[in-house]
């Protein structure tokens, strides 16, 4: 009995050491959000497709840390903005022309983040050669999509919809 007993012992122990080992590493993942890959992936197509040379990577990653950075405060700024707005809608009767002003800076926030963007994507084109120039120019359809979050119309890895057949009338 008393070997069982320690067996019984010996597998919990181990059981709840894995269980902390894996909270553990959980947290510290939790802890350290990783970059956003979709950018990440975005802006290696760039330097890639358009074959930066050493300088102009460079220059390219400074660019984009400063877009980075003002484009999460324009956003944290309108998400602060947004909730005000919406909790206005809490109040039993809504106060229009609070309502209207916080409206207003929120356009005027888009506004500075879609003139921020522009500018920060005429920089870039900037930073190309010549030859670098034309690539970016057909490029830039592709990365106003991935910007927008659009995916190409119809149905996703499974071509367009089946044509559509009116019943057939009976005979």
């Amino acid at each position: 009995m008393n070997r069982s007993k320690d067996n019984f012992f010996k597998i919990g122990f181990i059981f709840l050491l894995l269980m902390n080992c894996f909270v553990l590493w959980y947290l510290l993942e939790q802890s350290h959000p990783r970059k956003n890959t979709r950018a990440t992936e975005s802006n290696d197509r760039i330097v890639q497709e358009l074959k930066f040379d050493a300088v102009q990577e460079k220059a390219f990653f400074e660019l984009k840390e400063t877009h980075m950075k003002m484009n999460k405060a324009l956003k944290m700024e309108n998400r602060l903005m947004r909730q005000q707005l919406f909790s206005l809608l809490k109040d039993s009767v809504v106060n229009q022309e609070e309502s209207k002003i916080l409206i207003d800076k929120i356009a005027r926030n888009q506004k500075i983040f879609e003139e921020a963007t522009f500018e920060h994507f005429s920089k870039v084109r900037r930073l190309c050669k010549p030859q670098q120039q034309q690539k970016f120019d057909k490029m830039i359809d592709g990365i106003l999509q991935h910007l927008m979050g659009n995916k190409p119309e119809g149905r996703p890895h499974q071509g367009p919809p089946p044509p559509h057949h009116p019943p057939h009338p009976p005979q």
